[in-house]
């Protein structure tokens, strides 16, 4: 096997065809591994950074790619930070094609190496656990859960929808279903829908933590939707959208990116996860991914259980350690922020005044 580091966009595009067959038979593979992602994440969000691309070809077939950026020195997946799973691209020989590419990566000299939301399900991440088990530089956390729906082993909608307690439906599904609505699948991703989206995100978020970085996305999400690995739904209210869901379809399964809904309106993202898993089952989707964040609702929705880890790779023991402080102070004056209300206003309306990077 010879590796080739593809840092240029010309390159880049070479790549689709052979980079989509490799995650076509993958069977662990998610839209976060696909060319459509990972290119126009790059080209309109993460373009300021260096690409650092390995392509593993084996005589002239291509075997593998790592999508990694130059983060100020540091190494991650391209869009790691609006990806829920993360994976290098490999399709057969795992152990070794992945062995290769770290190997690479190592003797590149990065400041560190960051493999984040490494799902439990990916046989790749018990492969980098072996490898780096015994690495004193190598930091391997567990991350947040994330929860799927197997709808592959339901029938149809009725034996689905049967399976929903009756107090779920009944507090959450039954008088909304009843009141005016409409879900509605968008057929073209304009300028006029993204500031729908855009705006409810943003209502939803003046009552959460954090600042809203979503209008950035819209370019991006424009793209995904021309290349149809992106699905956009809204539920409507009196003809006005109140709730929106951002799905990537992909290998005959929902992954449900993003939702949010207008503070006024709390329940109503039951109905939009009520026609999510409707249409799913319509479609003959095997399965609906939730993905990152072990929420009551979707475990309420007959969800499974998952967990995401990370895998970081210092240069040095002591940057290892350095990191480690570091990271326990943050989750401490986080933890702090949110138990005390008068604080977690404070910081909700500063950090709309914050740009983030």
């Amino acid at each position: 096997m010879n590796i080739h580091v593809v840092r240029d966009e010309e390159e880049f595009l070479l790549l689709r065809e052979e980079w989509n067959m490799i995650a076509e038979r993958m069977e662990e593979a998610t839209p976060f591994q696909t060319w459509e992602w990972n290119y126009h994440f790059w080209r309109c969000i993460e373009r300021n950074f260096e690409l650092n691309i390995l392509a593993v070809y084996k005589g002239e077939k291509l075997v593998g790619v790592a999508p990694m950026i130059n983060k100020d020195g540091a190494l991650v997946f391209i869009g790691s930070d609006y990806s829920d799973y993360g994976s290098f691209i490999v399709e057969r020989n795992t152990y070794r094609v992945i062995s290769k590419m770290l190997k690479t990566l190592i003797e590149q000299g990065w400041s560190r190496i960051e493999l984040r939301e490494l799902s439990s399900r990916n046989p790749q991440t018990h492969a980098l656990r072996r490898i780096f088990q015994n690495e004193k530089s190598a930091f391997f956390q567990q991350l947040k859960r994330t929860v799927s729906i197997p709808i592959r082993n339901y029938v149809d909608w009725e034996d689905y929808y049967k399976g929903l307690t009756s107090s779920f439906k009944k507090k959450n599904l039954n008088s909304r279903l009843k009141k005016e609505h409409e879900f509605m699948i968008l057929d073209q991703f304009d300028s006029k829908a993204g500031e729908m989206i855009a705006d409810i995100y943003d209502s939803r978020q003046e009552q959460r933590m954090g600042n809203s970085n979503l209008k950035l996305l819209l370019p991006f999400m424009e793209s995904l939707h021309q290349s149809g690995l992106l699905m956009v739904t809204f539920i409507n209210i009196g003809g006005v959208p109140k709730a929106f869901g951002l799905i990537l379809d992909y290998k005959e399964k929902k992954y449900v990116w993003v939702t949010a809904f207008s503070p006024e309106f709390s329940g109503i993202g039951h109905l939009l996860h009520y026609y999510l898993m409707l249409t799913a089952i319509d479609k003959k989707n095997s399965e609906v991914d939730f993905m990152r964040g072990d929420y009551d609702y979707k475990l309420q929705l007959n969800g499974e259980l998952h967990t995401n880890y990370q895998l970081i790779l210092f240069k040095s023991v002591f940057q290892k350690y350095l990191f480690v402080i570091k990271y326990q102070i943050r989750l401490s004056l986080r933890n702090f922020v949110y138990r005390h209300k008068n604080i977690r206003k404070l910081y909700t309306k500063l950090s709309k005044y914050i740009s983030y990077k």
